[in-house]
């Protein structure tokens, strides 16, 4: 068991440390999280939010009204005035600035899913390409936070009620294009699950490589409710892990039907974990 435990934290530390080879753009770069749905994005927005950083959760450059507007998340939770107008851009700039002031940092957390998958937010005509680094140039710092694709899918299909194998294929395909172009970048990418494996080692080692001061209020994450995503019991659908309201690894659901079976059996899935290093 102490064996086993050792080689898992030795995989780890060399994760981390593949991904801290990559330097900021700038100084004072923005850290900038393209994360996918079902990722275990709001499970890290919410422990970096503990520490008192400004965490836009699910933000995106085509949208600048309602929930996922930096504006709206600056005015309703982060207590920081921005005027009506103010650009997407703008905003992250003005909200940077003022987490400067507070002593701490701000992170973007972009809603990269709306880039790629077809949905009545993007008129069912994704992008299909990652566009925040590109609008915010060197004042960000693009780095990745995935999670083993066969289980995000399991767990998307099982979010959004899957009927069909043809839902799986759409989103296998914009599953890879996604994964390719965090490839083609060469972004630092961060694995839920060493977070989940230790918490308190992923947390010294990714507030040091993305260059954000850490706290170890991280672990006070179970107070903080003001982030999109699965926020249960605000979300009654709230994931098994958010329920439990303890950060671990949870096993892979059991593929008990044509569907599930034909999710982890996915070629272009298998694809997409052999890219992330999975």
């Amino acid at each position: 068991m102490e064996k086993a435990y050792g080689r898992t934290l030795k995989a780890l530390r060399s994760r981390i440390q593949k991904a801290t080879m990559h330097p900021p753009v700038t100084t004072n770069a923005i850290p900038l999280l393209y994360s996918w749905a079902r990722s275990g994005t709001t499970l890290l927005n919410k422990c970096l939010s503990a520490m008192g950083h400004l965490v836009l959760s699910e933000t995106h450059v085509t949208i600048n009204s309602g929930v996922h507007a930096p504006r709206w998340q600056a005015t309703n939770w982060l207590d920081v005035h921005i005027p009506s107008g103010t650009s997407w851009k703008n905003c992250i700039l003005k909200l940077n600035a003022e987490a400067k002031q507070r002593s701490r940092s701000l992170i973007i957390r972009d809603w990269t899913t709306n880039s790629f998958y077809a949905n009545d937010l993007n008129h069912y005509r994704p992008s299909n390409k990652l566009q925040a680094h590109n609008v915010l140039g060197s004042s960000c710092r693009p780095i990745a936070f995935v999670r083993n694709a066969i289980d995000c899918a399991l767990s998307f299909a099982k979010f959004h009620k899957w009927q069909s194998v043809r839902q799986l294929n759409v989103f296998a395909a914009a599953y890879l294009a996604y994964v390719k172009q965090l490839s083609a970048l060469k972004l630092p990418i961060f694995h839920y699950e060493d977070l989940c494996r230790d918490p308190e080692h992923f947390f010294v080692e990714f507030c040091s490589a993305v260059g954000i001061q850490f706290f170890s209020q991280w672990q006070d994450f179970g107070r903080i409710s003001k982030v999109l995503g699965d926020t249960y019991p605000v979300n009654e659908k709230g994931s098994r892990a958010v329920k439990t309201a303890v950060i671990k690894k949870l096993p892979r659901r059991k593929a008990v039907n044509v569907l599930q079976r034909s999710i982890v059996s996915n070629q272009q899935l298998q694809r997409a974990n052999t890219l992330l290093k999975y």
